[in-house]
């Protein structure tokens, strides 16, 4: 389920929508072109790479944050700054190691920030007394 997530709520602005599951892996010699396709002002071309590795990125970070929808939200953001910074990408190396590491540098800004946050859940039953009656707002 959270691969469909995934899928459907990253990067919205490229218009994914098709499930990981049904995505189909470019092979590795395409990821030269979709990278220049990009560089030559078709946004479209990223497609590709997001469908390819969305799903690696996604685990990465999960298992940093342990949390699916921080995890989603820092899956979009590393590849939104790898889009906007894709012309210091240098062409030849491989586009996942340093797609991992934005990831990874977004993660650790992400973690950083929010070291202190606890998490809270919403327990339903705290406005309940011991003898099953609901307490009353006083105002």
């Amino acid at each position: 389920m959270a691969i469909i997530s995934l899928s459907s709520t990253l990067l919205w602005a490229f218009g994914l929508s098709i499930p990981l599951a049904m995505a189909i892996s470019p092979p590795p010699e395409d990821e030269a072109g979709m990278i220049e396709g990009v560089l030559g002002g078709d946004p479209e071309a990223f497609r590709g790479l997001v469908e390819r590795y969305q799903g690696r990125i996604y685990n990465v970070i999960y298992g940093m944050v342990h949390n699916r929808d921080d995890a989603l939200e820092l899956s979009q953001d590393s590849f939104l700054k790898a889009y906007r910074k894709l012309d210091s990408f240098h062409i030849g190396t491989r586009f996942y190691t340093w797609l991992c590491r934005i990831a990874i540098n977004t993660t650790i800004d992400f973690l950083r920030k929010h070291k202190n946050r606890r998490s809270v859940e919403f327990d339903e039953n705290i406005a309940v007394r011991t003898d099953g009656a609901y307490l009353m707002d006083t105002q």
